[in-house]
């Protein structure tokens, strides 16, 4: 039997000065020695990080930045060889359900296939199914809640809940040779999982996917092989400008590709890659890049294998916010949590029981309830 060549690509976002680029570039120029690998392969996938549309609509109300762009930009991918790409991410509902509703339609016109987000959350929790060769591969998806989530009646894209994904990997399970979980979740730059979500990963896995990708981090993350399955915690940008605050391996990514030949018959190739550098596009790696990248990875390796090593990894990433996350719980506004980020005595305000206070607000599933319910009035 021949195989499934399955190929994953991370976030892809042809926004803002990279936009002409990709209306007057050709895929080949812009994917270079990357091209080959993406059109011999049986199907391939990315993540659209972006709404398409022009012109957009108006903004929706948020944290953070919106992001779109001109829908033509969706062509490069199809002459690149993509066949589908997931919507499940932070930065598809950035303007509304009439960008949600002008980005399927760019995909759809293009040729390209969509997943991963819809009118309500009955079609963005749809599994995503693709047949090749005698070899079905099933896609089921999530997306950390933020300002994106669809609801029974409101467009957006599928959550990440433990209960629900499980559920629909257990449901999915039986139909498919290969199951592939793509979430987008993790702390930006951060490339290692915090200690739950390799919780969540490898139950993910038990409960029967072959694969769980992580994407949203922005850099290559931590690999593991676990039990039967791959998970991979960051795929890195696909193509992605970088903004002025950005991590040093902000510019790496990495494709994946799965070979699969039957149900718990498949292997998997790691294809990095250096992207916006010099423009808009990617290049393989060299040989030395590629040497500096695994050794990196097998560092971040060693960490996922104890629990210890990570709690203490992340409680050092979080201790470089601090000053930040107690603005922001403590109501101030954005300019004042400019100042405050500044200020090395502000944490101290916080004393020992004002932060048990906030822990247990924050902590007891209860409390936390009736937190983001206040905070949504």
């Amino acid at each position: 039997m021949n195989p499934f060549s399955l190929l994953i690509a991370g976030d892809f976002c042809p926004s803002g000065l990279y936009e002409p680029h990709f209306l007057s570039s050709s895929a080949d120029d812009i994917f270079d020695n990357l091209v080959l690998r993406i059109r011999t392969s049986s199907y391939a996938i990315f993540n659209l990080e972006c709404v398409l549309a022009d012109p957009v609509s108006y903004p929706l109300e948020k944290t953070g930045s919106h992001l779109s762009a001109h829908p033509h930009c969706i062509n490069v991918m199809a002459k690149a060889g993509f066949n589908a790409c997931n919507l499940a991410n932070n930065h598809i509902m950035d303007y509304g359900s009439q960008g949600l509703f002008e980005t399927i339609k760019s995909c759809n016109e293009a040729g390209i296939r969509t997943f991963g987000a819809g009118l309500n959350l009955e079609e963005a929790r749809k599994f995503f199914v693709v047949e090749n060769n005698g070899i079905k591969v099933g896609v089921v998806t999530g997306a950390e809640h933020e300002w994106s989530i669809a609801s029974v009646s409101t467009s957006g894209a599928n959550p990440f809940s433990m209960p629900e994904t499980l559920l629909d990997v257990q449901s999915l399970r039986p139909e498919v040779e290969f199951l592939l979980v793509l979430l987008h979740t993790g702390r930006e730059h951060y490339p290692l999982p915090y200690p739950r979500l390799q919780e969540y990963c490898r139950f993910l896995v038990s409960a029967g996917a072959d694969a769980v990708i992580c994407q949203h981090s922005h850099c290559i993350g931590a690999i593991e092989n676990y039990k039967h399955g791959l998970i991979l915690y960051g795929q890195g940008n696909l193509i992605f400008r970088q903004p002025k605050k950005h991590n040093a391996y902000w510019n790496q990514g990495l494709l994946v590709e799965f070979d699969i030949t039957g149900r718990g018959n498949w292997k998997h190739t790691l294809i990095p890659y250096l992207q916006s550098q010099d423009f808009p596009g990617t290049r393989l790696m060299n040989a030395q890049e590629q040497s500096n990248l695994f050794h990196r990875l097998n560092d971040l390796g060693k960490v996922l294998d104890s629990p210890d090593a990570l709690e203490a990894k992340w409680k050092e990433d979080c201790s470089r916010y601090e000053q930040l996350y107690l603005g922001i719980l403590a109501g101030c506004n954005p300019n004042l949590l400019r100042v405050l980020k500044r200020v090395p005595f502000f944490s101290n305000w916080y004393s020992y029981r004002k932060r048990q206070y906030l822990l247990n607000a924050i902590r007891c599933q209860t409390h936390n309830e009736i937190c983001k319910t206040i905070a949504s009035f």
